[in-house]
């Protein structure tokens, strides 16, 4: 009998932005426990001159960045976009969401070299 792959091993592609948000929402709904929403910053310095609204701006996403609604569970898988740490912390990176502060994500490692050790993502200003 062939050996089945863990849920850490597989992936979901998807073409388009829209679709990947609507699998995310609807896996996070089967996971347990309460979830907790980041948002991102949405405000400018004054000087740098940029006339867009703050609600047009939280409606964009574009491809590589997070949304402007970051919602997560404990126990929630999550793919690293940005290199925080290229040591550890580099784009792609799969982790598993451990605990959640108002500044700080703990993380596990669960792919590649580093697998195993908990991390620290911090909220970038």
């Amino acid at each position: 009998m062939p050996k089945r792959k863990s849920s850490i091993e597989r992936a979901i592609l998807a073409p388009k932005n829209d679709k990947v948000s609507s699998i995310n929402s609807s896996l996070l709904t089967t996971i347990p426990g309460d979830e907790q929403t980041f948002r991102s910053i949405d405000s400018v310095e004054e000087d740098i001159g940029v006339d867009y609204p703050v609600e047009f701006l939280n409606s964009l996403n574009p491809p590589g960045m997070p949304p402007y609604l970051l919602r997560l569970k404990i126990g929630a898988p999550v793919i690293l976009l940005r290199n925080l740490n290229p040591l550890i912390l580099c784009n792609g990176t799969r982790l598993i969401v451990e605990r959640m502060m108002p500044r700080v994500i703990e993380a596990t490692v669960v792919t590649g070299p580093r697998k195993g050790n908990n991390v620290f993502i911090p909220r970038i200003p």
